[in-house]
């Protein structure tokens, strides 16, 4: 007979059952409730918007979902900003706007690079994009997502935990 786990989350093995069952349920975090109302705004952002994914350009996409929900999540962001190999991630997130202004002031001043203080890069890709896709693409980066954001965390020096 086969049982049926009653879990209110799925792991894939990303972390132990051990900690998501006696640790993280009694973390401080775990029980705020601040992050229902955000929830119930991305689900009403998804609703409105999925039925066009898979017709949205990279553009349309993130104007019409991406950015809303990085919003409700509470995100200071920037916009295709370049690094210092003239590349351009996306988005640069930042944990508020002074940290954005500060980085934006720093970098026309040529004190530091934009994304010291970043939190964060984004990138964004039409919907139905393989996003782990490689083969014959292994070095395009281009047509091959992973290798993409990989470079970028390298380039903009975002520590990699």
């Amino acid at each position: 007979m086969t049982q049926i786990s009653l879990t209110l989350y799925r792991n894939n093995n990303l972390f132990s059952k051990y900690y998501l069952e006696n640790y993280l349920n009694k973390s401080s975090e775990w029980k705020k409730t601040d992050h229902i109302a955000a929830f119930e705004q991305i689900k009403n952002i998804y609703r409105r918007e999925s039925p066009y994914f898979e017709t949205l350009n990279e553009k349309q996409l993130e104007t019409r979902f991406f950015q809303p929900v990085f919003t409700v999540l509470g995100f200071e962001f920037e916009v295709t900003e370049k690094t210092r190999s003239r590349e351009f991630p996306d988005y640069a997130f930042f944990s508020d706007r002074k940290s954005l202004d500060e980085a934006r002031k720093d970098k026309d001043e040529g004190k530091r690079d934009f994304f010291t203080n970043a939190i964060a890069i984004g990138e964004v890709k039409q919907w139905t994009v393989e996003l782990d896709r490689i083969g014959k693409d292994e070095h395009n980066r281009s047509l091959n997502p992973s290798l993409q954001i990989w470079m970028y965390l390298i380039l903009t020096e975002i520590e990699i935990e």
